[in-house]
């Protein structure tokens, strides 16, 4: 019991300050960004991405404080080093061949009428530039608080299952601000998908992986690259295409986990997960 009380006041006390303790420091770090940046901002849109990298290295310290200066966990296991280029690409070949159902699967269902393209081929190309650049921040950094702390925090002494489900509600919540409950429901489905690709794996690359490529593919090829009308099917329910879309995601979502879950049959995990690199699986 003191084990668990333990876990729940670390994890509370790291989800507060990392909540709170970023909009008292954020604003008074004095870093103007460059042109360059302005740029990538018109095409990936707020948060800028000074903001991104300021919220990257508070973050990065905040784990660095909790992992190794307070719980004593050496740095290589603390970051799962040496990381090979193979293991973050794995990660993201899941959510590639996600994103490549999810583009052509609601048209033929007829939940959208995906029109003509939006942009241009460079404009593609530089909007998938500026979100990559983005999301090596932006995935790294959720990944390590969401995954790689409160995750493996509480599923060392709580059920794996309820600490992966227990986490990506907190994930979810995280995105109620911005993306309302739309937001909430998507990103908390996907965080459990997250979740468990790091407990089955032992391995925080291959979620980091996944969660930066989906979301690239959800702002810009699945978001507006192309002019996206409701279809049939979701003009029948009353839908827009937003809603439809939304939902197709979500529901891509719940399809992936059911099918990861079967697969590696998930339900034999330990009840506990330490975080240890040992018995990582390829």
């Amino acid at each position: 019991m003191g084990g668990r009380i333990k876990a729940l006041l670390c994890v509370v006390a790291f989800y507060l300050i990392y909540n709170y303790g970023q909009s008292y420091v954020l604003p008074r770090i004095p870093i103007e960004s460059p042109a360059f940046f302005h740029y990538l901002d018109g095409l990936t849109g707020y948060p800028t991405l000074m903001s991104r990298i300021k919220s990257f290295l508070f973050c990065l310290i905040l784990y660095i404080v909790f992992t190794v200066l307070l719980e004593r966990e050496s740095w290589k296991s603390a970051f799962q080093l040496p990381v090979s280029l193979s293991v973050p690409l794995k990660g993201a070949g899941f959510a590639l061949a996600l994103g490549a159902i999810a583009l052509f699967l609601p048209q033929a269902l007829g939940l959208l009428d995906i029109k003509s393209a939006t942009l241009t081929y460079p404009e593609m190309a530089a909007t998938v530039l500026a979100w990559l650049i983005a999301q090596v921040f932006n995935a790294t950094k959720e990944e390590f608080i969401f995954r790689g702390y409160i995750l493996r925090r509480l599923a060392a002494t709580f059920n794996v299952h309820a600490a992966v489900i227990v986490s990506s509600l907190v994930f979810g919540a995280g995105h109620i601000a911005q993306y309302h409950f739309a937001g909430f429901v998507f990103a908390a489905t996907a965080g459990i998908i997250f979740g468990y690709l790091y407990i089955f794996y032992r391995n925080i690359w291959i979620p980091i992986g996944f969660h930066g490529v989906w979301d690239i593919m959800s702002h810009t090829v699945l978001g507006r690259f192309f002019d996206v009308q409701a279809g049939p099917l979701a003009v029948w329910f009353g839908g827009t295409a937003g809603s439809a879309q939304i939902a197709f995601l979500v529901g891509l979502n719940v399809i992936f986990l059911i099918c990861f879950f079967i697969w590696k049959r998930l339900w034999l995990l330990p009840p506990h997960f330490d975080g240890s690199a040992q018995r990582r699986r390829t």
